[in-house]
């Protein structure tokens, strides 16, 4: 029974030091980078060039590439930025660096390569100063530091509240799968598998992984990766069933003003600026849409009074 879905979770609440995280992250983005003659160090921006070879075979090398100095950074390698760090404009380098006994080129595993590297140029980071001036370059509708804080703190409560819904929602789905009685049939499981480990493989893709590569480097093999898609799988088609089910049994209606007002939303994200939205399907969908948040929401009110 529903009756007995209690949850008591509560938005996380907003500190002063979440509000400063997120002026430091606006003042880092923000941020330039000027020339120094002094020796470089971690933080500092420096242009170098680098080749390398294992045993006379040329391996890793960057021309003229900006490089972010940061301790224990594996780029190209691990120790690559120790070796570097310190270094001025002119200097010339030549070091060796073991290769990881994890490098995903196993036949390179624990190899010694030769590096040999030129520095062109050292940075370091200028944040901008705190003040109404900056504040009001960032838009135009904030005009002092006061109001962007504000602001700051009003969007992290929002989120902080969509985060709790989104915790809640996942809670009540769990408790109403696990209070259900019905099994989905292992071919609907299997196809539902099958289709998010080729959306996976195409998300891969994009980035050039491939996906073979992949579970090598995580140790499993493809049936193993099935066989734990199914199970989610089958967790999601049960959650999905269980809300439908009690979407019908309230009959939620939906208006075509909130069709309408929930579609001024969407053609505000560009992502759905091709979108027809006089097509009768795509209101549908959208009508669909609002069923299910009713549907949710609804169920929070239930488990959290």
């Amino acid at each position: 029974s529903l009756t007995k879905m209690k949850f008591t979770d509560k938005a996380d609440s907003v500190t002063s030091k979440d509000i400063d995280n997120q002026i430091n992250q606006i003042l880092e983005s923000q941020a330039t980078w000027e020339d120094v003659t002094r020796k470089s160090k971690y933080g500092d921006m420096i242009n170098v060039t680098y080749k390398s070879s294992i045993n006379g075979e040329n391996f890793l090398s960057s021309d003229k590439l900006d490089y972010l100095l940061e301790e224990n950074s594996v780029n190209p390698l691990l120790g690559f930025s120790s070796k570097i760090v310190g270094s001025v404009v002119g200097d010339k380098k030549s070091f060796k660096i073991k290769i990881p006994k994890d490098y995903f080129k196993k036949e390179l595993s624990e190899k010694e390569s030769q590096f040999d590297v030129e520095v062109f140029s050292v940075k370091e980071k200028k944040l901008p100063n705190l003040d109404d001036k900056f504040v009001l370059s960032l838009a135009q509708d904030i005009t002092t530091v006061k109001d962007l804080k504000s602001r700051i703190k009003e969007n992290l409560k929002l989120r902080s509240e969509e985060n709790l819904k989104r915790i809640l929602e996942e809670k009540i789905l769990d408790f109403m799968v696990e209070k259900s009685k019905f099994e989905i049939s292992p071919m609907i499981i299997e196809h539902s598998a099958n289709n998010s480990m080729e959306e996976q493989e195409k998300q891969f893709s994009q980035y050039n992984i491939n996906y073979d590569q992949y579970m090598s480097g995580i140790g499993k093999t493809r049936q193993e990766i099935l066989e734990e898609t199914k199970k989610t799988s089958e967790i999601n088609i049960k959650k999905m069933l269980v809300l439908e089910e009690y979407i019908a049994s309230k009959k939620f209606n939906v208006t075509d003003k909130e069709i309408d007002k929930e579609i001024d939303i969407l053609k505000t994200n560009p992502q759905y600026q091709s979108m027809d939205f006089n097509s009768e399907n795509v209101r549908e969908s959208i009508r669909e849409n609002i069923k299910r948040q009713k549907g949710l929401d609804d169920l929070i009110s239930i488990s959290t009074k």
